[in-house]
């Protein structure tokens, strides 16, 4: 997930917009198929940076 996560940059306040709740995604991570939104995929990617 980190290495996914690795190419944005989560301070950037363009990923903070709701508007991206309506554009779907779906990714590979490992063994792991992901079906999700861009919005929440930063949101993930903010946790996993935290810790």
């Amino acid at each position: 997930m980190s290495d996914t996560c690795s190419f944005i940059d989560t301070s950037n306040t363009i990923y903070k917009i709701k508007l991206l709740k309506k554009i779907p995604l779906k990714f590979k991570s490992g063994n792991a198929i992901f079906n999700t939104n861009i919005y929440d995929f930063i949101k993930m990617c903010e946790k996993a940076k935290q810790g």
